[in-house]
C-alpha cells in the first residue's frame, strides 16, 4: 500500500508537507490521526528519515494506539 492511498487532497498535502513544523487542526472525525500516521510513513519511506528522529505529539490515548499500529 502506498503511503498516500485513501487520503483526501488536503490530507495528502499535509502528510507530505515540506518545512520545519506542521500543525494539523481540524474537527473530530476529519482524519487528523490518519494523516499524521501517513506523514510518519512518508518521512520514513520517501524521505529516508530514521524513526528515532521523529517526535509525534498527540492529545488522546486512542490516537497514540492508532499511530503505534
Amino acid at each position: 500500500m502506498s503511503w498516500d492511498s485513501g487520503l483526501l487532497p488536503d490530507q495528502k498535502r499535509a502528510a507530505c508537507h515540506i518545512g520545519s513544523h506542521a500543525c494539523l487542526r481540524a474537527g473530530p472525525g476529519t482524519g487528523k490521526t490518519l494523516t499524521l500516521a501517513r506523514r510518519i510513513v512518508h518521512l520514513v519511506v520517501e524521505e529516508a528519515l530514521p524513526p528515532s528522529e521523529i517526535l509525534v505529539l498527540t492529545f488522546t490515548r486512542a490516537a497514540v494506539r492508532e499511530i503505534r499500529e
